[in-house]
């Protein structure tokens, strides 16, 4: 079922106008946040994982293999290294093809191959070829630490804030907030303010390669096509819920 209107979060429900809808139920619902409104970022940098997961955070320093991050809402948290895809120190001058592993690149000049040694709050140094070299972060735009994931093996729901920032867990519903059991974060909660759309995970919902060509057709096939349109809908229009039955 589909249904265009006033959705809240109230007392731990759902709500679609005057009828509850059990989250369980619930495929896609996207907020109040106009269309193509950007809201400003509290957080200067951003990081991508592996994952798929964009999480705005301020880069605070690197540590036996473990990048230090804090969200101005979530608080500080190490996270491993291997599960890093980018650092973006200007996420707003980022672009797709910034896409080269184990490579800084700059506002000014080729991009810079080589590893990261340290963060600091004015400085970023790495080891290229020409021994460590301690770089200005005025200076810097993205470090690429390996090429883009793939869509994560076990389904996840997934919830975007208004930061921009996406995450992936098991999404509730508390009182009048709503609620993510998160790997890194543990415990978020959020006012739906905080929150542009979230997509909750089905068994109706199949990633692209984990088919293989092997699927019957009228069944995988279109159920993929249909999440993806209905993905793009819900992420334009705002106050959309879409659900797995009628209402």
């Amino acid at each position: 079922g589909r249904f265009s209107g006033t959705v809240k979060v109230q007392n731990g429900r759902l709500l679609a106008g005057d009828r509850e809808i059990k989250l369980e139920d619930a495929l896609y619902l996207t907020t109040q946040v106009p269309a193509g409104d950007e809201p400003r970022a509290s957080a200067v940098n951003a990081l991508r994982l592996v994952n798929g997961e964009y999480w705005r955070v301020d880069l605070a320093g690197l540590s036996n293999e473990s990048l230090i991050v804090r969200s101005p809402v979530l608080g500080e948290r190490q996270v491993d290294m291997a599960a890093v895809q980018a650092l973006e120190f200007v996420p707003e001058k980022t672009t797709r093809d910034m896409a080269r592993p184990g490579t800084m690149y700059r506002v000014r000049g080729d991009p810079l191959p080589g590893s990261l040694l340290w963060i600091k709050e004015r400085d970023v140094t790495v080891q290229s070829l020409l021994g460590a070299l301690p770089l200005p972060r005025s200076s810097l735009v993205s470090y690429v630490v390996r090429a883009r994931g793939t869509a994560p093996a076990v389904a996840l729901d997934e919830l975007c804030t208004t930061d921009g920032s996406l995450y992936h867990g098991r999404l509730a519903l508390a009182g009048d907030r709503i609620v993510m059991q998160h790997a890194v974060w543990g415990e978020m909660t959020m006012d739906p303010g905080q929150v542009r759309y979230f997509s909750r995970a089905s068994d109706r919902i199949r990633w692209l390669h984990t088919l293989q060509g092997k699927f019957e057709p009228g069944s995988a096939l279109l159920t993929l096509l249909a999440a993806a349109l209905l993905g793009r809908r819900c992420r334009r229009y705002p106050n959309y819920l879409h659900t797995t039955r009628k209402h």
